[in-house]
């Protein structure tokens, strides 16, 4: 999964991306691009919440970990979703790829959310 140090707002792009809950500064650059674009936004967490309400932005209680991939595939390919927040997701390597693949294809983006301060001292770059 990519990280993201910094964000161009005309940049953005459908995929998977991982980011930390401490990155306030790009979370709110991202969150006004998806309230831009008149598309619903969905927060699965059950312990986070939106700092603010905005239109077409819906906070949802995680489903079991069995049933995860299953809502986001409905989310994703129901064609009125652009941005997917997910707090702590953990799926196996062919779940990620199928996400990517559909996020890619509905233009939505999926970002999994970490809680975790030290994300940029665990994560390995490399030309693979």
């Amino acid at each position: 999964m990519a990280h993201i140090h910094s964000i161009n707002p005309q940049a953005r792009t459908a995929g998977l991306l991982e980011m930390s809950i401490h990155q306030g500064a790009q979370l709110r650059s991202l969150m006004q691009q998806f309230v831009q674009q008149g598309k619903w936004i969905y927060l699965l967490a059950d312990g986070l919440r939106f700092k603010k309400a905005e239109a077409h932005a819906m906070q949802l209680s995680c489903p079991d970990s069995r049933q995860t991939v299953e809502w986001l595939e409905k989310l994703i390919t129901a064609g009125k979703t652009c941005a997917l927040f997910v707090e702590d997701l953990m799926i196996d390597e062919v779940n990620r790829k199928r996400l990517e693949q559909l996020c890619q294809q509905f233009g939505v983006t999926l970002i999994k959310l970490n809680k975790k301060k030290d994300l940029d001292s665990k994560l390995v770059y490399g030309p693979w």
